[in-house]
């Protein structure tokens, strides 16, 4: 497992901020009705979001207002153990229109889904660290582990770390470890993420589906179940994708894929990598028009 040991961003310099403990006691085995209340209070009255503690258990999932802003300085929000109920541990409040203003920072989800034996073959344990459905702000340093979840659309729309329709995330260092699934999940939507490291994700470890336009790039994945990293959608701009380890019958690095939406017409790729694949170096399809340079795969069963 690769250790990922990013310092998280002080934000606090000079703004307004409360702690989570200040709303009340934490250290519980259920900090969620507190963290809900610290997080719409803080949303309403312009107030920067920290964390005292290292971890916080949630019994129950958690939403997230417009003009949410937290700093949580690399605490850990972990899903409670003691039942196998599964739920996305922060989510947007409003997924039919979205939120706006959110900027999200240094917070680490954990769903331990190996203590209950969860399983993505139930639909009922799907479920995502951080899901945010047509919003719009800053994400940064974020990461999620041991998350359950589906692959592709069809099997629910969940991630270890999810943006769905979402417009203007602008997202830089996301993290996913141990998931099964997807470690990043980005559906639809125009974005801008840079910097993404996943490794052993039973799913791939970035996967884009019917995202035209957006940027992705520095994105890395080893030891994926599925391909390392695989976009798709038209006229995406894409640079520096590394794929490494991807599991027999699946690419290091897959570009576009059949069927609506999902080729990766009129993009942009630059600088591809795929190393060790058990099946596939890299992969491209259904793209006509895609301008790219500098793609290499080496130590695959199959290359390009």
């Amino acid at each position: 497992m690769v250790a990922f040991g990013v310092s998280g961003r002080n934000l606090t310099h000079n703004v307004r901020s409360r702690t989570v403990e200040s709303y009340g006691v934490t250290g519980t085995a259920n900090d969620a009705t507190v963290m809900q209340t610290a997080i719409n209070h803080a949303a309403a009255n312009n107030i920067l979001l920290t964390a005292q503690r290292d971890s916080y258990t949630l019994a129950a999932g958690v939403t997230i207002p417009d003009n949410f802003r937290c700093d949580f300085g690399n605490a850990w929000i972990k899903r409670s153990t003691a039942s196998a109920a599964a739920f996305d541990l922060w989510t947007n409040a409003d997924h039919a229109v979205g939120n706006d203003g959110l900027d999200i920072r240094n917070v680490r989800f954990d769903g331990q889904r190996q203590a209950n034996s969860l399983t993505n073959a139930n639909a009922a344990h799907r479920f995502c660290g951080l899901r945010l459905v047509k919003c719009a702000g800053i994400v940064d340093n974020v990461r999620a582990d041991n998350t359950v979840n589906g692959e592709i659309q069809a099997e629910g729309n969940r991630a270890g770390i999810i943006f769905e329709e979402s417009q203007n995330i602008v997202a830089t260092r996301l993290f996913a470890s141990g998931t099964m699934g997807s470690g990043v999940f980005v559906i639809a939507g125009k974005n801008h993420i840079t910097g993404v490291w996943t490794d052993d994700n039973t799913g791939s470890g970035f996967t884009s589906s019917d995202a035209a336009d957006n940027d992705f790039h520095h994105i890395y994945s080893d030891g994926s179940g599925y391909s390392g990293v695989s976009i798709n959608g038209a006229r995406i701009r894409a640079s520096w994708l590394f794929g490494k380890n991807a599991a027999s019958g699946f690419a290091g690095v897959n570009i576009g894929h059949d069927g609506a939406g999902q080729g990766c017409e009129d993009a942009m790729v630059d600088n591809v990598v795929s190393e060790g694949a058990l099946g596939w170096g890299i992969v491209l399809k259904n793209s006509p028009r895609i301008v790219g340079r500098n793609w290499r795969a080496t130590g695959a069963t199959n290359n390009l």
